[in-house]
Formats: C-alpha cells, sequence, structure tokens
C-alpha cells in the first residue's frame, strides 16, 4: 500500500507543478489577472503535494497532518473561487 500511496502523492505532485507552469505561461502570453490567481491555486496544491511526500519519506503519521492539507486545499479552492468570480478586465 505504500508504494501505492508514493506514487499517487509523487503524481499529484507533479501534475500540480506542470498545471502552475502552464497557468503561468498562459498569463504571461495574456496578462490576465484571473489566470495568475488560478496560478497561485496550483502552486498551493504543489506545495500541499511537497508536504506530503515529505511525510511519506519520514515516520510522520498522516492522521497528524491533516489539518495543516486539508487548510493548503482550503486556500486554493478559495483561490479559484476568487479567480472565477473577479470582475473581467477592461482594456
Amino acid at each position: 500500500m505504500a508504494l501505492v500511496e508514493n506514487a499517487v502523492a509523487g503524481f499529484l505532485t507533479v501534475f500540480s507543478l506542470l498545471l502552475a507552469v502552464l497557468a503561468v505561461l498562459a498569463y504571461r502570453r495574456s496578462e490576465n489577472r484571473k489566470v495568475l490567481g488560478i496560478a497561485a491555486a496550483f502552486a498551493v496544491f504543489f506545495t500541499k503535494g511537497l508536504l506530503l511526500t515529505a511525510i511519506l519519506f519520514t515516520s510522520t503519521a498522516l492522521e497528524t497532518v491533516w489539518i495543516p492539507t486539508a487548510a493548503l486545499d482550503s486556500v486554493a479552492l478559495v483561490m479559484f473561487y476568487a479567480s472565477a468570480l473577479t470582475p473581467k478586465e477592461s482594456r
């Protein structure tokens, strides 16, 4: 089971980093601040993935870190929400 957890945590970490980089590239192209907010939210998910990966390779029990990981999820979801609901930029 630990092998599956390690593989999933690693995949999600790399995937969130990829999405964050793609969002930053999209922001550089469009200069739309909504995309920058989305990139920041993906960066929060990447940070969470790094935290979970570090915990998997230490002796820390996963039950002790559910509050910080839930907090990071909440922050990322609020960032997605804020990015989606900000008014359209005028040019």
